[in-house]
């Protein structure tokens, strides 16, 4: 299956990339060995954030980071998540452009990635994370 994203980010131009990029601690130190970049500012207890656009969008070919490599926040977008009583809950993003057109068994697949990888956050974690996308996202959130 061809990556989905590929051809959706590029039909967009990368909208989400720039808006606000949210990091666990996990991906600042991995961003920086990688690239050398730590210019993330705290948010809250174990997120960080970049405000504005991303520094790893190139506006010709989207994204420079390695699918790898890239903070959870980017890799789980059109995805949020909303903590609350100790569970969590997943959404769509509707700021996606294009979140209609990605196929059901791709966001099957990337919620079920995500719920190994939150596996290891803490609630402290969880609840930053949680209230950012209440700020900046709770309107155009669906469930899946």
């Amino acid at each position: 299956m061809k990556n989905i994203f590929k051809i959706i980010c590029k039909k967009c131009g990368g909208k989400c990339c720039k808006l606000n990029m949210m990091l666990t601690k996990r991906d600042s130190i991995k961003l920086k060995g990688k690239t050398g970049l730590d210019k993330f500012k705290k948010y809250k207890e174990g997120i960080l954030v970049h405000w504005g656009k991303c520094p790893f969008l190139d506006e010709g070919c989207g994204c420079t980071l390695p699918q790898k490599t890239k903070p959870f926040d980017c890799r789980f977008f059109p995805l949020a998540l909303i903590y609350k009583g100790g569970k969590i809950n997943l959404f769509l993003n509707k700021k996606c452009p294009y979140a209609d057109e990605i196929p059901k068994e791709v966001l099957i697949k990337t919620q079920e990635w995500a719920l190994k990888e939150l596996i290891n956050w803490t609630d402290k974690e969880l609840e930053s994370y949680t209230e950012l996308i209440k700020k900046h996202s709770s309107s155009k959130l669906s469930p899946i």
